[in-house]
């Protein structure tokens, strides 16, 4: 197990040498705690998927148990569970992701992080999950923001998957949410203002309700770019209006060292 508060500056050489790190990846060094495996080229977490786990932390002990067991949908290279798991010791994490080679990373950061015990990366389909009877406390989602069809889609597959609607969209993941949240659970997605309405009634088409919203912002007096929306199990979805949280910001609330790859 490594002691990621001491880094030093040849760990990403040695990693590359021993064959942890492949070709065509690097390595990101977030708050010189945390190390994370990414795709050069592919898909690369923002500072809103931080933000997602340090929200979701904060649950845990008040609204949902300190064991909570916790499922991360959409799980990507690790980053959000990961973080979650260390900030919060007692949870267990199960990371769900559709695309093989992120699964394989975010295993990989699993063991970079010394985190084995406590979180477990299943490659795969939330949607056969579901099926399996699977109940969890807390689930926790940086899901794709972008409907299929709409914008221009990136030719990196791995981007596209990402960020469109392609293998999962919104209705598809709140239902999954649904069926997968025990009663008494909480949920927190993350999605991008404009579709904030949208999320909001189809959370109630799915018997979730929207109870707190986490403007996420750019700078203190700007528009929201995004939202952290919690979502408990509800009968309609509109039994009352989410509470409004103080906001949380992309660039004053980054870790104060999130650098590249040390010593290529």
């Amino acid at each position: 197990m490594m002691d990621v508060r001491q880094i030093d500056s040849d760990i990403g050489s040695r990693l590359r040498r021993d064959g942890t790190i492949l070709e065509g990846e690097d390595l990101t060094v977030l708050a010189d705690r945390w190390l994370f495996i990414q795709a050069e080229r592919g898909y690369r977490f923002g500072i809103d998927a931080v933000l997602l786990a340090r929200y979701s932390s904060g649950l845990v002990g008040s609204h949902v148990p300190e064991s909570a067991s916790v499922l991360d949908i959409g799980a990507g290279c690790g980053v959000v569970g990961l973080i979650l798991s260390d900030l919060c010791r007692q949870v267990t994490v199960t990371g769900i992701e559709i695309q093989t080679a992120q699964a394989d990373r975010a295993r990989r950061n699993v063991a970079l992080n010394g985190l084995e015990e406590r979180v477990t990366i299943r490659p795969g389909d939330v949607r056969e999950l579901a099926a399996t009877g699977a109940r969890f406390d807390l689930i926790v989602s940086n899901p794709p923001f972008y409907r299929a069809g709409s914008g221009r889609v990136n030719p990196d597959g791995e981007r596209a998957i990402a960020r469109h609607e392609i293998s999962l969209d919104m209705d598809g993941l709140l239902e999954s949410i649904a069926g997968l949240m025990i009663p008494g659970g909480r949920a927190v997605v993350l999605y991008p203002a404009e579709r904030l309405s949208e999320c909001v009634l189809a959370a109630g088409r799915h018997g979730l309700a929207a109870v707190e919203l986490v403007p996420l912002l750019p700078r203190p007096g700007a528009q929201p770019e995004s939202f952290l929306v919690g979502l408990a199990h509800g009968i309609d979805g509109s039994a009352r209006d989410p509470v409004t949280a103080q906001p949380m910001y992309l660039s004053r609330e980054a870790p104060p060292a999130a650098t590249s790859e040390c010593g290529r």
